[in-house]
């Protein structure tokens, strides 16, 4: 089974290996940038092998069925390495074990882990209550923390104290969070190429939507593509021969389906790295026709696209009119909300924190302890650790609540979800959910479906109850923009105070609420950046497979009939069906898009308008800033990059914090899509040779 996956999967990827290639190169030769600009300075990443969280815990040994006490180690490669004690780590033991809990689910309930592992474990054997009512591990402690995976044991860890589990679940989420979806934010052409390639591949099958088990790298990917298949055989073939008790049939079971998942994919990293091989010695064969003929291709797609446009535009549009248009406001309105309140969140996180900073530096006078405190709030956000809360108070993501709780927890959280429109009798619905139909009368579903935006982890990759939403292009979760925004606040606001630090203690104190409203208003411009970014990716997200749908009977088998337009010598750089699905997202781009302006125009939840004018400001102080109309926010600030140490001029720039000049006209915010924009900077003129 694994041979026959690749060899299907085999001419999607090197089609879409070598469209990526050539979209690559022709990036290099047109010297394509993203033209979506932020204002708060990014923090340097961390450094590999940076220590996330180390602790000695109780750890169940599947092997030997006891528990332990190992020392647990976890860096920024997210794995989580167990070792005999912390003696053992420090003089560089190997591991007793080392997990990679991508496609993972956390939880902290002896009835929520049975309930998901008996899903997980179609008994044929009718179990008596007796045997159900036997834990599957004795626990030592009262507050456990279970690991279930899908294709691999499950690890189990126990605690003394509620605040340690607390800190430990919150560990592994992030950890399942980034092993699940870093690689899918990689702006490799090689990544875009398998990304694709498993899109078409699953199209092929009928399925047009998001699929759950996208988790982890290529490898993994294309094993869960290979279990997709190989795991009703498995059920079938071996669960009716096993014998014993039922939690001696389950651990058994689970042993079994981590060894088959380990054949598949040392199978599946040979075939997938043969593939690999050939696809890169076509490219390379490739590249020289590539940039000699990049105006001919450009054209003769220009061309295509002219072409199959003409043919999509009729039924693409009326299945919008009929089927996306009348809901695309009601679902805006149901995102805004949890989105925004997350974003809001840290808003007022920072603010507090650094209210909390001004209100001790005015009470001690102390600049010693200021430098001290602003560093310890640098750090905790720098080291992207959230679980010392103890010796890092600031980024505590247990904090920021409103949108995980929406997200986490749908049982305990009871906020209305308002502002649905009823279904329409036009709807064409499908075989299984249909996004657009289901969620304007669904809350339960929205909430999925936005964990499904997000793509946190999942809890059952197997359910018939699939989420239907467009295969993401490059997601990033919610909680990483959250965190990414609070690193980039902290670490801007401590570059624009650091020059005032050695002043009078009256100046600094002045210095402190200039420099937090100075971040404030740069955070307010990118948030509204970025969330219009997220709620476009979603409503296409959304969306996109119910035209997809719509149009498979009729658009698509028109399709090879334009392939007599592609001249011979590009057949490998441009294909019809890449054309056809470009068409398709731009046509939903657009009708979202428009949706979005009219909330920002009426400044919904605070959001911009893309090309909106901002107030002139005054040149003595921001202490008297005053917010937009309509908005509790205010413009954003000059990149924080122009003060930073070492860079020439900074000195200057860095008083300019504080002054401005009058006769200046205020520039335009720089659009968030679409086209190029000017440099923009809310204090000053524009550094020469700055874009």
């Amino acid at each position: 089974k694994t041979e026959a996956a690749i060899k299907n999967f085999s001419p999607y990827y090197s089609r879409q290996y070598s469209v990526a290639f050539c979209n690559h190169v022709r990036s290099e030769v047109e010297q394509q940038r993203d033209l979506t600009s932020q204002f708060l300075k990014t923090k340097p990443p961390l450094m590999p092998g940076t220590i996330l969280y180390e602790a000695e815990l109780s750890q169940f040994s599947e092997d030997i069925k006891k528990w332990k006490e190992r020392y647990i180690v976890v860096k920024n490669d997210y794995a989580v390495e167990s070792y005999e004690n912390k003696e053992a780590y420090q003089r560089g033991a190997a591991p007793k074990s080392r997990i990679l809990p991508a496609g993972g689910k956390v939880l902290t309930s002896e009835d929520e882990y049975n309930l998901l592992s008996d899903r997980h474990f179609p008994d044929p054997l009718a179990s008596s209550e007796k045997e159900n009512a036997q834990p599957f591990v004795v626990l030592p402690k009262e507050f456990p923390v279970y690991l279930w995976q899908p294709f691999l044991r499950h690890g189990y860890f126990c605690f003394h104290e509620a605040a340690d589990q607390k800190r430990f679940s919150a560990l592994l989420s992030d950890c399942i969070r980034h092993l699940n979806h870093d690689y899918m934010k990689q702006m490799t052409f090689e990544a875009q190429a398998f990304l694709e390639a498993v899109q078409f591949f699953r199209q092929e099958k009928g399925h047009y939507g998001s699929w759950e088990m996208i988790t982890g790298d290529e490898i993994q990917i294309l094993s869960n593509l290979v279990m997709e298949e190989l795991l009703p055989t498995l059920q079938t073939d071996l669960l009716p021969k096993m014998k014993g008790k039922k939690n001696d049939r389950k651990r058994t079971w689970l042993g079994l389906l981590e060894e088959a998942y380990t054949l598949v994919q040392n199978q599946v990293s040979e075939g997938l790295s043969a593939l690999k091989e050939e696809c890169r010695a076509l490219t390379k064969g490739l590249e020289g026709t590539i940039r000699s003929d990049m105006d001919q291709i450009v054209n003769s797609k220009n061309y295509l696209i002219g072409k199959i446009k003409a043919m999509v535009a009729q039924p693409a549009e009326k299945s919008c009119v009929e089927s996306v248009q009348p809901f695309l406001a009601s679902i805006l309105e149901e995102l805004m909300g949890p989105v925004s309140s997350g974003f809001s969140e840290v808003r007022a996180l920072f603010e507090k924190e650094v209210d909390e900073l001004s209100q001790n530096f005015q009470n001690t006078k102390d600049s010693v302890q200021l430098k001290e405190h602003t560093r310890k709030m640098k750090k905790g956000v720098e080291h992207r650790n959230p679980y010392e809360f103890s010796k890092a108070k600031f980024y505590n993501p247990c904090n920021i609540t409103a949108y995980y709780q929406f997200l986490s927890d749908p049982v305990r959280y009871k906020k209305p979800l308002t502002g649905s429109k009823p279904v329409n009798s036009r709807i064409k619905s499908v075989p299984g959910p249909s996004p657009v139909s289901v969620i304007t009368t669904n809350p339960v579903w929205i909430r999925n479906l936005l964990k499904e935006t997000q793509r946190t982890q999942n809890t059952n990759p197997w359910s018939s109850k699939t989420l239907e939403g467009a295969y993401p292009r490059s997601p990033a979760s919610l909680r990483d923009q959250w965190t990414q925004l609070m690193e980039n606040a902290v670490f801007t606001f401590e570059q624009l105070l650091s020059p005032h630090l050695q002043g009078e203690a009256s100046k600094t104190a002045v210095a402190i609420e200039k420099v937090k409203l100075r971040v404030l208003k740069q955070y307010d411009y990118d948030s509204s950046t970025i969330r219009k970014k997220i709620f476009q990716k979603a409503l296409v997200q959304i969306t996109l497979p119910t035209v997809q749908k719509a149009l498979a009977s009729t658009c698509k088998p028109e399709l090879q009939k334009y392939e007599q337009f592609i001249f011979a010598d590009h057949t490998n750089m441009i294909h019809v069906e890449n054309v056809y699905e470009e068409i398709l997202h731009q046509i939903l781009l657009d009708e979202t898009l428009k949706v979005i302006k009219e909330a920002a125009l009426l400044k919904k939840h605070n959001l911009f308008e893309d090309n909106m004018a901002l107030p002139s400001e005054s040149v003595s102080s921001l202490t008297d800033l005053k917010p937009l109309t309509g908005s509790n926010q205010a413009s954003p600030a000059r990149r924080a990059s122009a003060i930073l140490p070492g860079v020439p001029g900074s000195e200057t720039l860095s008083n300019e914090v504080f002054q401005e000049s009058e006769e200046e006209k205020q520039p335009e915010v720089p659009s968030s899509v679409g086209q190029r924009r000017k440099p923009f900077s809310p204090w000053a003129r524009p550094t020469p040779g700055w874009d």
